[in-house]
């Protein structure tokens, strides 16, 4: 394993290349404080660090509603544009993973992961509520076989009518 650490104010990550015959993954832990910005440029040049192999999970603190989001924020504005140009896939529980302590401000998915080169029928993920903290845990499971996921079965959905129901 090699073992990188980028350690920058406006991005946080380590990162863990995983010896795959040949394919080599990288599995990355991000963390983006909130107050600093995060452009296109600065995306470009970490995920290119991560090579064509990678997942990069964490708290990006970034909106966008392609992944789940409430709304879009310019940082996940930023991050959705760098993304779709590499072709990349965001994984999330699609159920907020914040809650903030501030009952002013509405939960939300700041927490999920960037995908490249890795089939997501390898992948499974979940939310792991954690009671000591505001944020909701993200387990992302990587499997070498295909993962089988069973379709979730509702007898209702978002234009269910409750009144004529």
């Amino acid at each position: 394993m090699n073992l990188k650490n980028k350690n920058q104010k406006y991005l946080r990550a380590t990162s863990v290349r995983v010896n795959d015959s040949g394919n080599d993954p990288t599995i990355t832990a991000v963390y983006c404080p909130p107050r600093y910005k995060v452009d296109d440029k600065k995306f470009t040049e970490f995920f290119r660090a991560l090579g064509s192999r990678f997942i990069a999970g964490g708290d990006y603190n970034d909106k966008h509603t392609f992944w789940g989001s409430r709304l879009i924020t310019t940082k996940g504005r930023d991050l959705f544009k760098y993304t779709n140009k590499l072709e990349a896939q965001f994984i999330s529980t699609r159920k907020p993973t914040y809650w903030p302590t501030n009952p002013s401000k509405l939960s939300n998915i700041i927490d999920f992961d960037v995908m490249n080169g890795i089939p997501s029928d390898y992948i499974e993920v979940e939310g792991l509520i954690v009671l000591m903290s505001d944020h909701i845990s993200v387990l992302l499971s990587l499997s070498s076989n295909v993962i089988v996921k069973q379709k979730k079965i509702s007898i209702t959905n978002k234009k269910t009518n409750w009144e004529l129901f």
